[in-house]
């Protein structure tokens, strides 16, 4: 059964949730296909390995057969930023050879998910489109339809987008129509429930440590995103996270694939998660449908932050017709959603003003400060040094 609206889940290998997902939606709207992979491969992916479930690959093999016997579609993914890998040495070439030909014959994947050419290259040296998919990762960035030429000549079937450019609507309807165009047959994807901060700086460095497992994985990365909306609350609506209501708006500009994040997650937050997305509407807090836990809380993003979904009603419509700058947008957004309490930060000990229209943070509380104390390392491995934005070392330390 196709539909008209396709997500695609992440999945926690709970062969039950996958197969009553199967049962949700209608030809308006449905699960398609749900992804995972190893905790450790010598391809990483988009999560540190010890944040996602263990499973062994008879587990992984029974997984993907029973998606495929309900109806959906299992992807693969090999989509570690591999910068540091010589694919070409013998050792490298040979594992991630046999890791394909196991994904091909044994896990009988529909596609995998990838995010360097040399993988996908290697991929089709050995497979064609009717025996593996290839669907682009959104950590291989693309953000301009030039940057898909590479990717066509791989004869891909899909690429979901950088994060960026979901609220860019007429770079999204360049994009659809380039693909109408060149390659009718290769879906773009969007994902709905990410929060990473517009524009992070980090973002390259984090997904290139995310796939060196061997270095285990060193926290800060995600600190460096939450902190910052700790100190202005306006950058959590300036994430680019799509609501369950709005993903018809999307449909409307060409995309009809939508993947649900979430492999770190527990299984009744990924059902809440998908039920959401595949109903089109969600009366509560976003946040709890966005994969926002900051580590080392012992708390929930959504025990922490809050944004009532209901008052985002109109949200896009007022993009589409915006003549100023965004930032300014959502500053006086965030201030009317504060000061009805639809918007709020609950962090012990911590206090906000509204200042030049925008709510800020003045005195930093014990959440804050707890995240502040992990966000300081220097990761050798790129010369990267994250710590948490000068403005807020300020405030932590004002006490």
């Amino acid at each position: 059964m196709t539909a008209e609206i396709e997500i695609t889940s992440a999945t926690v290998w709970d062969d039950g949730q996958v197969a009553r997902w199967a049962l949700l939606g209608n030809t308006a709207r449905r699960v398609t296909a749900v992804f995972g992979c190893r905790q450790q491969q010598i391809i990483g992916h988009g999560r540190a390995p010890g944040d996602v479930p263990a499973v062994t690959d008879e587990q992984v093999v029974r997984h993907s057969a029973l998606a495929r016997s309900v109806g959906l579609e299992f992807l693969y993914l090999l989509n570690g930023r591999c910068d540091h890998l010589q694919i070409d040495a013998p050792e490298v070439r040979g594992q991630l050879i046999a890791d394909i030909d196991w994904i091909v014959q044994c896990v009988r994947a529909t596609s995998v998910v990838v995010a360097d050419q040399r993988v996908a290259r290697l991929v089709r040296s050995r497979y064609s489109r009717q025996a593996l998919g290839i669907r682009v990762s959104t950590i291989a960035a693309v953000m301009a339809p030039e940057d898909l030429e590479p990717w066509l000549a791989l004869d891909i079937d899909g690429v979901v987008l950088h994060h960026d450019v979901a609220r860019d609507f007429d770079l999204l309807q360049h994009f659809a129509a380039t693909l109408r165009a060149r390659a009718p047959e290769t879906h773009l994807e969007l994902l709905l429930n990410e929060s990473c901060l517009h524009g992070c700086a980090s973002r390259d460095a984090h997904y290139a440590r995310l796939a060196r497992a061997s270095l285990g994985y060193m926290e800060g990365f995600q600190q460096n995103c939450n902190l910052p909306k700790f100190q202005d609350p306006s950058l959590l609506l300036s994430a680019n996270w799509i609501r369950p209501e709005d993903v018809t708006f999307y449909r409307s500009l060409g995309i009809r694939r939508f993947k649900v994040a979430g492999r770190e997650m527990p299984a009744s937050w990924l059902d809440r998660a998908v039920h959401a997305y595949v109903a089109g509407s969600y009366r509560g807090n976003l946040v709890d449908l966005l994969t926002m836990t900051p580590p080392g809380l012992g708390v929930q993003a959504a025990d922490v932050f809050f944004l009532d979904n209901r008052r985002l009603s109109g949200l896009l419509e007022g993009l589409c017709s915006l003549k100023g700058p965004k930032r300014v947008f959502y500053r006086d957004l965030a201030a009317d959603l504060w000061h009805d309490g639809a918007l709020r930060i609950e962090d012990p000990g911590a206090e906000y003003e509204v200042a030049r229209g925008n709510p800020r943070c003045a005195q930093a509380g014990q959440h804050h400060d707890t995240l502040s104390s992990l966000g300081v390392f220097s990761d050798p491995a790129y010369g990267n040094r994250r710590r948490a934005p000068e403005a807020l070392v300020n405030i932590s330390s004002s006490r």
